[in-house]
């Protein structure tokens, strides 16, 4: 499989900060720090605090307009998260739901052609990638996101060498090394592999392949009834139906990467469903023998002390 490009294409730096009051000492250093940095490399670098989810959320909707004009952000959420409820808006205490960001960052990134780029300090903020669909355009070209909660002090003295490899190398993974070891890089073309070899293992492979070859198979026989063709040609006609094809990442290219190279390739796909299939497999049929194994125990400890009138 070849490397696809995790290279940035970004032009300006939104930080967009929702904090309580006694929390913003550390944030109002960083953003000093920072606007130094961009003024020295001629990069715009704007500042957000929302008063309120409606304010946050038009302000979302007015950068899918700059990016229509070109603009094409880092969008840096200095916030809080919750698994259940989403984004925090401290000034108002509301919350904004995962899927009403996603889709806000959906919107910017089309015009922006598949280059957003989301950094999240925020807990939870990982569940931004929940119930992503290959057919769909992603919400972004990267998100950084913690995968448990981390240090604030570590970000202020690392965040200047991350941005500065960022715009420096163009570099998504070289720039993740700044940063603290529990943020993760979760890039467009990642996401879409593991999407679409989901997909691959779930309904065109095992048992989930059969299902839906049976499915297709009742359905083109009631379409065509009375044709006189043989079940054996439709059982043929249905496995072509399901069989994964190159077609599928050219679909999954344009819709989902928004025209981006994924870099790899449909063979890439069905070897790691294969693969994930058999390790399903193997550990399905590792924990049968180990409750087999429990119950013979427990068979054999029983009949020894009815043995020995215990």
């Amino acid at each position: 499989m070849k490397p696809a490009s995790r290279s940035a294409s970004v032009n300006e730096v939104i930080w967009i900060r929702s904090l309580y009051e006694s929390e913003c000492g550390l944030s109002n250093r960083i953003i000093e720090d920072l606007d130094l940095f961009f003024s020295g490399i001629n990069c715009r670098f704007l500042q957000f605090e929302p008063k309120n989810a409606d304010a946050l959320l038009q302000y979302l909707d007015d950068l899918v307009i700059r990016a229509q004009q070109g603009a094409k952000p880092v969008l840096h959420l200095d916030t809080h998260g919750d698994a259940k409820d989403g984004l925090l808006i401290a000034a108002s205490k509301e919350f904004i739901g995962w899927a009403r960001i996603v889709d806000s960052f959906r919107q910017i990134n089309v015009p922006a052609s598949n280059n957003l780029i989301v950094i999240s300090g925020a807990c939870f903020s990982a569940h931004l990638l929940l119930d992503l669909d290959f057919f769909q355009p992603s919400p972004f070209f990267a998100l950084y996101a913690p995968e448990k909660s981390i240090n604030a002090g570590f970000l202020e003295d690392n965040l200047r060498r991350f941005y500065s490899e960022l715009f420096g190398t163009a570099s998504l993974d070289a720039a993740l090394t700044h940063l603290n070891p529990d943020i993760a890089l979760y890039s467009s073309q990642n996401l879409l592999f593991r999407l679409l070899v989901g997909y691959v293992k779930n309904f065109c492979l095992g048992k989930g392949g059969e299902r839906r070859l049976e499915k297709l198979l009742t359905e083109a026989k009631e379409a065509v009834r009375g044709s006189g063709q043989p079940l054996s040609h439709w059982r043929a006609f249905a496995k072509r139906g399901i069989e994964p094809t190159a077609q599928l990442i050219y679909k999954a290219e344009n819709e989902f990467l928004i025209g981006k190279s994924s870099g790899f390739t449909i063979d890439d796909v069905v070897k790691a469903a294969q693969e994930s299939l058999f390790e399903d497999q193997r550990r399905l049929a590792e924990n049968r023998r180990r409750e087999k194994n429990q119950k013979k125990a427990a068979r054999r400890t029983s009949r020894s002390r009815r043995d020995s009138g215990g």
